[in-house]
């Protein structure tokens, strides 16, 4: 009884050191029924995915539908503890160490990081992710533009979005700074999005505005709307021209109107200003120009039917490529678009 009770504990002294939260490892038995590509070879190598908490849902079921159809047949996917200080700084260092060898990540979070990490390589963009803000009526009147909101607070603009190491709060912080000459003054708080619509529906709150991120349509928007029977909630338009032009956002941020999932005469499509930003499939130089090609290949030629097995999840977007010139693509996306001719047009930038 003694030895099985030693051996619990020293199973949970290691467990409590390992230094990540999530960690799965994907194999031939979790494939899926549909079998595309009849390989006859596999390729026994272990390659290792990661990404921001938020993104496990579509990672993992991503990741899934590779080893379903592909040549791979190790694949792993880790998230490292959303609570660690340096969260993004992390996830960067172990893909340029090859400790990873896959990282989605959003560009406004690794713009300019190539002389940090020199070994940190493009492959392409594979989503594109709304930004919002929401802020009370009742209180604010007459708001226009995002600096208008220092005519009733001078001291101080109180944001509040998601908790500390989650995209959007990272999103939100990287924003503000950029649009500092705007809103000199302010300061971020951080609480769940169920709590954060509480509080802002509140005129007596302290928080100003609410951030937080969705796809566009979005469904939270909507459930904002929908559930906001005295209309006291606005949606704060965002332009690219809040940035100092010498900071390039362009690169940054992407300017789109709005989309409803239920349009009406107060919120018609294609009325409200937002932004947006690109989520890039990040690889190292380390990683072989057929591993490469095989994902890469695979993404370009059978885009439908991935997203018909992402329940929910959309890789879209592959033609906006303005973001991935600001990373060294990977040697092997040249051949891959040149193979692909009916996309290769698109990425004649790289």
């Amino acid at each position: 009884m003694k030895i099985y009770f030693i051996l619990l504990l020293v199973i949970i002294l290691f467990s409590s050191m390992n230094c990540y939260e999530n960690y799965y490892t994907f194999f031939k038995p979790f494939e899926l029924k549909t079998k595309m590509i009849d390989t006859g070879k596999y390729i026994q190598d272990i390659y290792i995915f990661s990404s921001f908490i938020e993104n496990k849902n579509f990672l993992n079921s991503f990741v899934k539908i590779l080893l379903s159809n592909t040549e791979l047949v190790n694949l792993e996917v880790i998230y490292p503890e959303s609570k660690r200080k340096d969260y993004i700084n992390e996830l960067l260092n172990s893909l340029n160490i090859n400790k990873t060898q896959f990282l989605i990540a959003p560009v406004p979070l690794v713009y300019l990081k190539n002389d940090d990490y020199k070994n940190i390589r493009s492959m392409i963009n594979i989503s594109n992710t709304s930004f919002y803000m929401i802020y009370n009526s009742e209180y604010y009147k007459n708001i226009i533009q995002l600096s208008d909101f220092t005519k009733f607070d001078k001291k101080n603009i109180i944001f509040g979005t998601s908790y500390k190491n989650t995209i959007s709060y990272e999103i939100t912080n990287n924003f503000l700074l950029r649009a500092k000459k705007h809103i000199p003054k302010y300061s971020i708080v951080n609480d769940s999005f169920s709590n954060l619509i509480t509080k802002i529906k509140d005129s007596k709150s302290d928080i100003n505005i609410i951030t937080f991120l969705d796809s566009n349509p979005s469904t939270k928007l909507q459930n904002i709307i929908d559930n906001d029977y005295e209309q006291k909630l606005y949606i704060q338009e965002l332009s690219l021209d809040l940035f100092d032009l010498n900071l390039h956002t362009e690169y940054i941020f992407n300017q789109e109107y709005i989309k409803f999932e239920n349009p009406s005469l107060l919120y018609p499509n294609f009325e409200y200003k937002t932004l947006s930003f690109t989520n890039i499939l990040l690889t190292n130089s380390v990683v072989p120009n057929k591993i490469i090609n095989i994902i890469l290949k695979f993404i370009l030629t059978h885009i439908n039917f991935i997203n018909g097995q992402l329940k929910g999840y959309v890789i879209r977007d592959l033609n906006s490529i303005s973001s991935i010139n600001t990373l060294i693509p990977h040697n092997e996306v040249h051949n891959v678009l040149h193979d692909v001719k009916p996309l290769s047009s698109i990425y004649n930038n790289i």
